[in-house]
């Protein structure tokens, strides 16, 4: 057994109500066994997984990648040597293209499709084909939302400037330093490379800050309980308060089997999967997308006028860059502020 249905989390001033009885998903903490797809991938590695069991069908994966022009587009996967360009977290609307069509195609034709994407993107996939395709497997993420196209294109042109070649890899989450300590790295054309912690880079700062989300993203209807894939996946953050045996720094999936399908495609993974039972209130606790969506930065606006307007050198150093080294307090902040009221986020956030 995967384990027992639980309890949803009380709803809050914030939260959604929610789902009615026997929507609620099993919840676990796990990780792939196999330690090298584990530290290329941004958490747990159970993507590639779920990716392996459908192609080991002959089966499709559908998920997103970068094009040699960095721009994020769904891909169609048919073989596992062709999944790393789909691992990793990108924060970035992907362009899904015709693949709705094709996997409607693929499912007519009785082939087995692993479909993933935002919850959004999981929404219009179920909306466009209709219920009945029993070969069909989709999985959502755990969203915090995605950037603005001009800000990351803002971005990538200032480090091209700096670097003075094109950018031709990214890696939003590379893991050299740890799990929690991530970093940006981005290849050049010329062989140079560059790296930043998430605590440090522009983009990343924007963007986990809330400054540069699309604006539909403050008001998903999908950061909710029912989620919209058969299984959800994300990071276990908070992982150290709520199960502290497992806390290696390597890099610790959430997962939610959220229906019949999601259990059994988990449980067929036995033995290649380290599976720890969860409950959504533990997992929640520092996940908050997982029952509502984020809140603009009160700088949001003033962020998306100036970012037409201003170079990006000003841009960074007006809302990205503290003129002084962070202090002790919000260097704790920054490890915390999942855990934080919203008053609270909004001062350190001003």
């Amino acid at each position: 057994m995967l384990g027992e249905i639980v309890s949803p989390m009380p709803p809050g001033k914030e939260e959604r109500e929610p789902a009615a009885a026997g929507q609620q998903p099993l919840v676990f903490a796990a990780w792939n066994t196999n330690a090298a797809i584990r530290r290329e991938s941004s958490s747990g590695g159970i993507f590639t997984l779920l990716a392996e069991q459908t192609i080991a069908k002959g089966g499709v994966v559908f998920g997103a990648a970068f094009d040699e022009q960095l721009n994020l587009r769904h891909i169609a996967v048919e073989t596992a040597e062709c999944l790393a360009a789909l691992r990793s977290s990108k924060y970035l609307p992907s362009k899904t293209g015709s693949t709705f069509a094709q996997t409607k195609q693929l499912l007519a034709a009785g082939r087995d499709v692993l479909y993933t994407g935002t919850p959004c993107q999981i929404a219009g996939l179920k909306s466009f084909l209709g219920p009945g395709f029993a070969t069909l497997l989709t999985c959502d993420v755990v969203c915090h939302g995605v950037s603005s196209e001009r800000m990351f294109r803002k971005y990538i042109a200032a480090l091209e400037k700096q670097h003075g070649a094109k950018a031709t890899a990214l890696c939003f989450r590379d893991k050299s330093s740890g799990w929690k300590n991530y970093s940006v790295r981005i290849n050049f054309e010329n062989g140079s490379t560059y790296r930043a912690p998430a605590t440090e880079d522009p983009f990343m700062l924007a963007y986990l800050r809330n400054l540069c989300l699309r604006s539909g993203c403050y008001h998903c209807p999908f950061a909710a309980i029912p989620r919209q894939g058969d299984i959800t996946l994300g990071d276990y953050w908070g992982l150290d308060l709520a199960h502290p045996e497992l806390d290696d720094n390597r890099g610790t999936s959430l997962v939610l089997a959220n229906t019949e399908k999601g259990k059994e495609s988990l449980a067929a993974l036995a033995g290649a999967i380290e599976l720890h039972p969860s409950s959504l209130t533990q997992a929640a606790r520092c996940n908050p997308s997982l029952t509502r969506p984020v809140g603009p930065s009160l700088q949001r606006e003033e962020f998306m006028n100036d970012l037409d307007a201003l170079p990006f050198a000003e841009l960074r150093i007006k809302y990205l860059m503290p003129a002084r080294p962070p202090s002790l307090l919000r260097r704790v902040y920054w490890r915390v502020k999942r855990l934080l009221p919203p008053g609270i986020k909004d001062y350190f956030e001003r």
